[in-house]
């Protein structure tokens, strides 16, 4: 099980919490990590926005989603991740200099 850290929860994470919540009806428990994720997720999304930039970059990005995807299956249900991952393409979708973009 995850043991979250103490990590100031920024308004951008616990918006994507309650929009993601609308859909998953997480637990309280769930929704505490969930959150916790959340905020760990765009912290590093955002380090390597400041710190990359090219393929090198977009590689980085998809690998922070597969792994965000992996973690979010350890508390989720099956039907929980299946909403999930559908609802981040359309909420978190991978963008670089404000384009969204969809493959690799």
């Amino acid at each position: 099980m995850f043991i979250p850290m103490e990590v100031p929860i920024t308004n951008e994470a616990k918006d994507l919490a309650q929009a993601y919540n609308s859909a998953l009806a997480l637990s309280d428990d769930q929704y505490f990590v969930f959150e916790m994720k959340i905020q760990d997720f765009l912290n590093r999304r955002n380090y390597m926005q400041e710190t990359m930039n090219g393929r090198a970059l977009l590689e980085a990005l998809y690998e922070v989603r597969n792994q965000e995807i992996m973690e979010m299956q350890q508390f989720l249900n099956v039907n929980q991740l299946d909403a999930y991952v559908k609802l981040k393409q359309r909420l978190q979708p991978i963008r670089i200099d404000n384009r969204v973009i969809t493959a690799l």
